[in-house]
């Protein structure tokens, strides 16, 4: 059955769209530290939403900000059956690929992280490199700002894409693009001309 959908759970995370994961606290605990600290703690009458505040069934239930879809690849990465099922339905869009790498880094799920870097490497060679440059400039990931900013030479920046996409980066990020292609195309003339 599903890695959230079992009768002999013993916690619930509830959605930010009150879609509730029936799960075990044990897996949570060694899939990340966040949760294994958050499920440790005693808990006591007065705790905010991210926190277990409720029951649900007898159960304890924890609201979490992601969405049910964000949530459900999370988990299902987090059970090692369901792993290899995940990987090989990638997420079909960059924002869903974004949303993942946060719930991932916001409950220290090393795995997914990992695996979320993996694939945005991959898919910047066969599409979208400038919005993969966006993400990695923002989350501090230089190597893969790099790769995406070179393969982002072989296309031109949409006028969409520099209103949608290109809107979240610091100004030094936004200028060092175009001057790293510059850059880039200074060094392939120089070797040329040898």
């Amino acid at each position: 059955s599903a890695p959230s959908n079992r009768a002999d759970a013993d916690v619930i995370l509830r959605s930010s769209n009150n879609v509730d994961f029936k799960v075990f606290k044990t897996l949570l605990s060694m899939g990340s530290p966040f949760f294994d600290d958050m499920i440790s703690l005693p808990q006591s009458p007065a705790t905010t939403a991210d926190d277990v505040s409720e029951t649900k069934g007898g159960l304890p239930l924890i609201r979490v900000t992601e969405t049910a879809h964000v949530l459900a690849t999370l988990l299902a990465m987090c059970y090692p059956m369901h792993m290899e099922a995940v990987e090989q339905q990638p997420l079909d869009t960059l924002e869903k690929e974004d949303m993942l790498l946060d719930a991932a880094v916001k409950y220290n799920v090393e795995k997914v992280e990992k695996f979320c870097v993996c694939v945005s490497l991959s898919l910047t060679l066969a599409r979208k490199p400038t919005p993969r440059f966006t993400i990695a400039c923002r989350r501090g990931m230089d190597i893969e700002a790099m790769i995406a900013g070179r393969v982002s030479m072989w296309g031109s920046i949409t006028k969409s894409q520099r209103t949608v996409e290109l809107q979240s980066l610091s100004a030094t990020n936004l200028l060092n693009l175009p001057e790293y292609h510059h850059d880039c195309i200074t060094a392939r003339t120089s070797c040329h001309h040898r």
